[in-house]
Protein backbone atom coordinates (compact mmCIF):
# COMPACT_ATOMS: atom_id res chain seq x y z
CA UNK A 1 0.00 0.00 0.00
CA UNK A 2 1.43 3.40 -0.97
CA UNK A 3 -0.60 5.39 1.57
CA UNK A 4 1.42 6.33 4.63
CA UNK A 5 -0.92 5.24 7.39
CA UNK A 6 0.38 5.10 10.94
CA UNK A 7 0.85 1.54 12.17
CA UNK A 8 -1.51 2.06 15.15
CA UNK A 9 -4.25 3.15 12.72
CA UNK A 10 -3.75 0.14 10.45
CA UNK A 11 -3.94 -2.19 13.44
CA UNK A 12 -7.12 -0.48 14.67
CA UNK A 13 -8.84 -0.72 11.28
CA UNK A 14 -8.04 -4.44 11.13
CA UNK A 15 -10.06 -4.94 14.32
CA UNK A 16 -13.16 -3.23 12.86
CA UNK A 17 -16.08 -4.54 10.91
CA UNK A 18 -15.96 -1.69 8.38
CA UNK A 19 -19.50 -2.49 7.26
CA UNK A 20 -20.61 -0.87 10.54
CA UNK A 21 -20.06 2.83 11.28
CA UNK A 22 -18.16 4.16 14.26
CA UNK A 23 -19.47 6.89 16.54
CA UNK A 24 -17.11 9.81 17.05
CA UNK A 25 -18.12 13.16 18.50
CA UNK A 26 -21.80 12.56 17.87
CA UNK A 27 -21.47 11.49 14.23
CA UNK A 28 -21.54 8.06 12.63
CA UNK A 29 -18.52 7.70 10.37
CA UNK A 30 -18.21 4.97 7.76
CA UNK A 31 -14.57 3.91 7.86
CA UNK A 32 -12.78 2.84 4.71
CA UNK A 33 -10.88 -0.41 5.17
CA UNK A 34 -7.20 -0.36 4.33
CA UNK A 35 -7.77 -2.02 0.94
CA UNK A 36 -10.72 0.27 0.13
CA UNK A 37 -8.46 3.32 0.43
CA UNK A 38 -6.67 2.17 -2.74
CA UNK A 39 -9.92 1.61 -4.69
CA UNK A 40 -10.83 4.05 -7.43
CA UNK A 41 -13.83 6.36 -7.25
CA UNK A 42 -15.22 8.78 -9.84
CA UNK A 43 -15.45 12.38 -8.63
CA UNK A 44 -16.29 15.25 -10.96
CA UNK A 45 -15.24 13.34 -14.10
CA UNK A 46 -11.92 12.30 -12.53
CA UNK A 47 -10.97 8.89 -11.25
CA UNK A 48 -9.03 9.06 -7.99
CA UNK A 49 -8.21 6.73 -5.15
CA UNK A 50 -10.66 6.77 -2.24
CA UNK A 51 -7.92 8.15 0.03
CA UNK A 52 -7.51 11.11 -2.36
CA UNK A 53 -11.16 12.19 -2.44
CA UNK A 54 -10.45 15.46 -0.65
CA UNK A 55 -7.89 16.39 -3.31
CA UNK A 56 -10.42 15.72 -6.08
CA UNK A 57 -13.08 17.88 -4.43
CA UNK A 58 -10.64 20.72 -3.72
CA UNK A 59 -9.38 20.57 -7.31
CA UNK A 60 -12.96 20.93 -8.55
CA UNK A 61 -13.64 23.78 -6.11
CA UNK A 62 -10.47 25.67 -7.06
CA UNK A 63 -11.58 25.64 -10.70
CA UNK A 64 -14.96 27.27 -9.97
CA UNK A 65 -14.45 29.39 -6.83
CA UNK A 66 -12.38 29.84 -3.70
CA UNK A 67 -11.21 26.87 -1.71
CA UNK A 68 -10.70 26.66 2.07
CA UNK A 69 -7.34 24.97 1.52
CA UNK A 70 -4.85 25.00 -1.33
CA UNK A 71 -4.70 22.24 -3.88
CA UNK A 72 -1.09 21.59 -2.89
CA UNK A 73 -2.07 21.23 0.77
CA UNK A 74 -4.88 18.81 -0.07
CA UNK A 75 -2.31 16.44 -1.58
CA UNK A 76 -0.99 15.88 1.95
CA UNK A 77 -4.37 14.85 3.35
CA UNK A 78 -5.69 11.28 3.55
CA UNK A 79 -9.45 10.66 3.48
CA UNK A 80 -10.32 7.80 5.87
CA UNK A 81 -14.11 7.97 6.34
CA UNK A 82 -17.35 9.63 5.27
CA UNK A 83 -20.57 10.70 6.99
CA UNK A 84 -23.64 12.36 5.48
CA UNK A 85 -21.91 14.64 3.01
CA UNK A 86 -18.68 14.99 4.96
CA UNK A 87 -15.24 13.53 4.46
CA UNK A 88 -13.06 12.71 7.45
CA UNK A 89 -9.38 13.18 6.72
CA UNK A 90 -6.07 13.60 8.48
CA UNK A 91 -3.24 15.88 7.51
CA UNK A 92 0.10 14.07 7.35
CA UNK A 93 2.00 17.36 7.74
CA UNK A 94 0.15 18.57 10.85
CA UNK A 95 0.85 15.78 13.32
CA UNK A 96 -2.07 13.74 11.97
CA UNK A 97 -4.67 16.35 12.88
CA UNK A 98 -8.18 15.22 11.97
CA UNK A 99 -10.69 17.32 10.04
CA UNK A 100 -14.18 17.05 8.63
CA UNK A 101 -14.76 18.58 5.21
CA UNK A 102 -18.39 19.36 4.30
CA UNK A 103 -18.92 18.75 0.59
CA UNK A 104 -21.87 21.11 0.15
CA UNK A 105 -20.30 24.17 1.75
CA UNK A 106 -16.56 23.55 1.67
CA UNK A 107 -16.43 24.13 5.43
CA UNK A 108 -13.64 22.50 7.39
CA UNK A 109 -13.99 21.54 11.05
CA UNK A 110 -11.10 20.49 13.29
CA UNK A 111 -11.93 17.17 14.96
CA UNK A 112 -8.91 16.41 17.13
CA UNK A 113 -6.21 14.09 15.93
CA UNK A 114 -6.04 10.62 14.48
CA UNK A 115 -4.79 8.98 17.66
CA UNK A 116 -7.69 10.41 19.70
CA UNK A 117 -10.09 9.23 17.02
CA UNK A 118 -8.77 5.67 17.29
CA UNK A 119 -9.08 5.79 21.08
CA UNK A 120 -12.52 7.42 21.26
CA UNK A 121 -14.43 6.04 18.27
CA UNK A 122 -16.96 3.39 19.19
CA UNK A 123 -18.44 0.76 16.90
CA UNK A 124 -22.11 1.41 16.34
CA UNK A 125 -24.62 -1.27 15.34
Amino acid sequence: MSIRLPEYYKQWVKTLDVSKPVLYRGQLWHIYGEDELEDNVLIAHSTVKVCDQLYAYIKELVEISRSPITLEHSKRCVTIAHCQGQLLYFDITKHQQLFGYTLSSGAIEALGDLQNFVQEAQTHS
